[in-house]
């Protein structure tokens, strides 16, 4: 998933098994919000006297400094029309390091108010009774506009009737290609599986003659599910069933998707082994498979690129991941304002500019209706190509077992791209190691 790492769920699991009690004596009642008033302009912005000053607490996964200042920003403008709360975004490094701050905050009761978060961390911390649902806040907030959110976007925030987290991002999967790379070759875009093993086996040559590939078809790698899975869904299976009781790998679909990735590593020799530095960006390697968040570095890179749909067999399909806000349980007072903080981090105005700064898909319907995001759209042609993609969207289904069976299929993934373990045995195994997980 390029530069988005995914925390081992037996970390996560072995973690949080040592919190549970913690959180069980810690952990309140979940509170609801009494009724939202609306937002008063800063300028004419007043503090009761009975309202005692709030300093919300917000953990974020992103260090580039030009996010950091946004949301700096954002804060100050926030604290200007609500004078009593003040905002602290504070960056708490990658996946793996996030979580394990997150339960050891949560151990030692002092949880952050608001943090980034998988649906998969959301539907465990919720079962474990450290976040809070945010319906009654959502429903009891005339000025929120559940509907303006992509519809996708709160399938996987949802579990047991709830809503656990807020999304915060979406990105779709997509295929970038080098076009200069596909344009030196005579080769063309492709849509379906069987145009993606030709033109991969195409575009991976020795360039130089040496006797040594240094051109690559595609990059993949062997333990990420993620590649899988957009095969998989475009191939008609599915990842868990409607109940989320009994995960769908081993069918004849994810065989079948399997064996695409397999011929790509092993038969075409399409993909480099390890890391090529500044590879696509330098048209060493043709195509790519990954978010939005790859454009900003390679127009910075002055490559040569372009997007379309992942070749697809059965259907045209965008596979979606979606990033959320968990809420944890605090006081009442900084529950609310708490949520009167990611209601505006979530708003019109700080979604467009992480769509036009950050180049992703845009959250809200609202943004993607925007006169000046629409404007800005005709000047990044290759974004305006990816928001104008057709095709089905799904998202990975968040269930009990949290992170963990991704772990697992990512390991028999790897044994089978490695021909150490058969496909249907490695999926066989997956399958049924991480539905021994729901039981």
């Amino acid at each position: 998933m390029g530069n988005r790492t995914r925390l081992s769920r037996r970390d996560f699991l072995k973690a949080s098994s040592v919190t549970f009690a913690a959180l069980s004596l810690a952990a309140c009642a979940p509170v609801p919000p009494s009724q939202p008033t609306e937002e008063v302009p800063a300028e004419t912005a007043q503090v009761p006297p009975e309202q005692e000053a709030v300093e919300v607490i917000f953990w974020h996964n992103t260090g580039e400094a030009p996010v950091q200042q946004r949301m700096d920003n954002l804060a100050a403008a926030f604290h200007e029309g609500h004078p009593n709360i003040t905002v602290r975004c504070e960056y708490m490094g990658s996946s793996r390091e996030f979580l394990e701050k997150v339960i050891t905050s949560l151990a030692g009761g002092a949880p952050p108010h608001l943090s980034f978060g998988f649906p998969q961390w959301a539907t465990k911390f919720y079962d474990e009774g450290a976040t809070v649902a945010l319906n009654a806040y959502i429903s009891g907030d005339a000025g929120f506009d559940k509907d303006d959110h992509q519809d996708a976007t709160w399938f996987p925030a949802t579990w047991k009737g709830q809503i656990v987290a807020m999304p915060q991002t979406y990105h779709p999967y997509v295929l970038y290609y080098n076009t200069d790379a596909f344009g030196e070759m005579g080769a063309q875009v492709p849509t379906n599986w069987e145009e993606l093993l030709e033109v991969a086996a195409l575009l991976t040559r020795d360039a130089d003659g040496d006797g040594k590939v240094d051109r690559w078809g595609i990059e993949l790698a062997t333990d990420d599910a993620w590649y899988w899975l957009n095969f998989h869904r475009n191939n008609g299976g599915e990842y868990v069933n409607e109940a989320r009781t009994e995960f769908l790998w081993n069918t004849q679909e994810g065989v079948e998707a399997m064996g695409l990735l397999d011929t790509l590593f092993n038969d075409l020799h399409a993909v480099p082994l390890g890391s090529v530095a500044q590879g696509f960006e330098m048209g060493l390697v043709a195509m790519v498979i990954c978010g939005p968040w790859r454009i900003e570095r390679y127009m910075a890179a002055k490559a040569a690129f372009d997007v379309t749909l992942v070749p697809w067999k059965k259907k045209p399909l965008v596979e979606a991941n979606v990033d959320m806000v968990l809420m944890y349980k605090t006081s009442e007072a900084e529950q609310e304002a708490a949520w009167e903080w990611l209601k505006v981090f979530v708003g019109r105005d700080y979604q467009k500019q992480v769509a036009m700064n950050g180049y992703y898909y845009p959250l809200l319907k609202s943004v993607a209706a925007d006169p000046e995001y629409a404007s800005w759209l005709d000047n990044v042609p290759v974004m305006k190509h990816l928001v104008e993609l057709e095709g089905q969207w799904t998202t990975m289904e968040t269930t009990k077992a949290g992170d963990e069976p991704v772990d697992i299929l990512q390991r028999e993934m790897d044994l089978a791209l490695r021909r150490e373990k058969g496909l249907q045995q490695a999926l066989d195994d997956a399958t049924a190691e991480a539905n021994a997980l729901l039981v």
